[in-house]
């Protein structure tokens, strides 16, 4: 069974595209929303659930892969550590890029740890 791929990339500020894709077919996809969360949300609600997991994919970065669940219920969360990895990635000098470690014992998703 394949792991899904949701892909998203900002064309300006406030204005992004996402897509999910199994292979080389195109399942589903929305051009207009405004932030990264509402991408996450959309594209999680719409993503397969055979398999409860998905890849992604911002800015052409891989992100990692992530629980459906996980997207679910906490997308803004999944957002800001995506939009801080990608910051960091991008050598960033506004952003203090430190080691992520897990946010909770019962979370999966990353907390973001940055320097004052």
């Amino acid at each position: 069974m394949k792991i899904s791929l949701i892909s998203i990339d900002r064309h300006r500020s406030h204005s992004y595209e996402w897509f999910i894709s199994a292979g080389s077919e195109v399942h589903h996809s929305h051009f207009g929303q405004t932030n990264l969360t509402a991408c996450l949300q959309g594209a999680a609600v719409k993503a397969p659930k055979e398999n409860g997991m998905v890849e992604i994919i911002y800015r052409h970065i891989h992100m990692g892969t992530h629980m459906l669940e996980d997207i679910l219920n906490d997308a803004e969360r999944l957002a800001r550590y995506i939009a801080h990895k990608y910051a960091c990635l991008n050598n960033d000098p506004s952003v203090g890029c430190l080691i992520i470690e897990p946010s909770r014992p019962n979370s999966r998703l990353p907390a973001i740890l940055s320097s004052m």
